[in-house]
């Protein structure tokens, strides 16, 4: 992927498994840590030049790079074009207005709060955020993209990279091989106001872990646990945790 490309060419081999293990913390906004000779050989205009050389020459991938505290794009690839027909130009220009004016009325406003609140809340649960939803494209076509954000503390600079994947064909897939009465999950969670950490809540309810398993697992107190498990049966609309296993079990990805 991407960003692999960029932990090798950029920082090194050497550097790649500390920075694995040392993510960005967006509660307490802890920057990575480099070596200082990393720090006195790469400026971020020689970082930047980097950043924008992979963003720009993606094929395979829209990619895209964001300058948080600027609020502003720094670089797209050009398959942006190439897929939705939009010049990288215009999302350059336009930011983050330009993007969400594109996606499907019904799913607009849950996308644009997930991802404000991802760029501009310190106390975030997660660096990396997954979205999935439908998007128009200068045709008029209608896209399903994967979106998968990821948040980074560097040169002084919070930077944030957008991974757009076209699954259209997946979503046309699932619809034959279900029938009428498929629907995206993803979209089924957003229409309930599932929160990202409701979601990984979810997702260990529906693995079998019990709300003390679940604190330990998210570093969160046994009586918030409890309380998002009591959200999530509301949400769901279901009687007991017992139902809210069930339905989890069904969520193919959250």
């Amino acid at each position: 992927m991407i960003y692999n490309n960029y932990y090798h060419n950029f920082i090194g081999k050497n550097h790649k498994a500390d920075l694995l293990k040392a993510p960005y913390d967006i509660s307490y906004e802890k920057e990575i840590s480099f070596d200082k000779s990393y720090d006195r050989e790469t400026s971020w205009p020689q970082l930047k030049d980097r950043l924008k050389n992979i963003c720009e020459c993606s094929k395979n991938l829209m990619v895209s790079l964001f300058d948080v505290k600027k609020r502003t794009f720094i670089c797209c690839s050009g398959s942006f074009e190439t897929v939705l027909g939009y010049t990288p130009s215009k999302l350059i220009d336009g930011g983050w207005d330009f993007w969400i004016d594109k996606i499907d009325s019904r799913e607009k406003s849950c996308v644009k709060k997930r991802i404000t609140e991802f760029l501009y809340t310190l106390n975030s649960d997660s660096a990396t955020i997954y979205l999935r939803y439908h998007l128009r494209s200068l045709s008029g076509k209608w896209y399903y993209l994967k979106h998968v954000m990821e948040k980074y503390s560097v040169c002084n600079k919070t930077l944030t990279f957008n991974y757009i994947y076209d699954f259209t064909e997946n979503e046309s897939i699932n619809r034959c091989l279900k029938g009428k009465n498929y629907k995206n999950h993803s979209f089924f969670l957003q229409e309930l106001n599932v929160s990202s950490r409701e979601c990984e809540v979810l997702k260990l309810i529906s693995n079998g872990l019990s709300s003390k398993q679940i604190a330990d697992k998210l570093c969160i107190s046994y009586h918030t646990a409890v309380s998002h498990r009591k959200h999530l049966i509301e949400k769901f609309k279901v009687l007991n945790t017992a139902q809210l296993v069930k339905m989890a079990s069904e969520i193919i990805r959250l």
